[in-house]
């Protein structure tokens, strides 16, 4: 038999403002993220090897700009906070009975992660993106992305959290004629080191490094 699909509630309210004479739009939302059925070790070795009474929980925030803060000036902007953590980390039969069967818990400790950290859930993120038009042509633009330190696994104790980084991109534009535009984007110009997925067996992947990409747009 298998086990039945994994699940999660999710709550979420929200406001949303214009600006600027409906130029740009702010959005601020608060939400609630509920994995109220995932697969956990059963421990009881007669019945299937996993049972979905995993919990866990996220809280978070979330703010975002949208628009034109002057005619030349555009932004878009975004920053989320989240607090995850373990509710409940073993089986029911565990919870009840520790230590028996195959339950790796203890009468002392019969949820040793609960209240734990989620594995790759940063609590602090953002982006940013701004360009500014000048009225000859050229357009000038930068933009960063933050990623917050995370652990690697849930643990209730001793946890190993990855680095903060920062990735900071811009680019030029020229409008040479109505038709033709020239566009040079530097990706990760400062050539930070960092890794986009970390897994606690020390295997990573590494992000992007610096790259320039010059082109040419031609509209009909």
């Amino acid at each position: 038999c298998n086990v039945g699909p994994e699940s999660a509630k999710n709550y979420e309210i929200g406001a949303k403002a214009e600006l600027a004479g409906g130029r740009l739009l702010l959005t601020a939302a608060a939400f609630r993220n509920e994995r109220d059925q995932y697969r956990v070790d059963s421990g009881d070795p007669l019945v299937l090897s996993q049972q979905l009474d995993g919990h866990s929980r996220v809280d978070g925030i979330a703010l975002s700009a949208v628009g034109k803060i002057t005619p030349e000036w555009s932004i878009t902007a975004n920053y989320t906070y989240l607090n995850g953590e373990l509710v409940q980390s073993v089986s029911d039969k565990c919870l009840a009975q520790p230590g028996t069967g195959t339950c790796t818990n203890s009468v002392a400790n019969p949820d040793p992660l609960k209240g734990a950290k989620l594995a790759n859930t940063p609590e602090h993120s953002g982006s940013l993106f701004t360009t500014y038009a000048l009225p000859f042509g050229l357009t000038l633009g930068y933009g960063v992305t933050y990623q917050g330190r995370f652990a690697f696994s849930a643990a209730a104790s001793g946890v190993v959290y990855s680095d903060p980084y920062w990735v900071h991109n811009a680019f030029v534009s020229y409008r040479v004629t109505p038709a033709l535009t020239a566009q040079l984007n530097v990706k990760n110009f400062t050539d930070e080191l960092y890794y986009t997925r970390i897994r606690n067996n020390g295997w990573a992947t590494p992000g992007d490094a610096r790259a320039a990409v010059l082109s040419l747009n031609y509209s009909f």
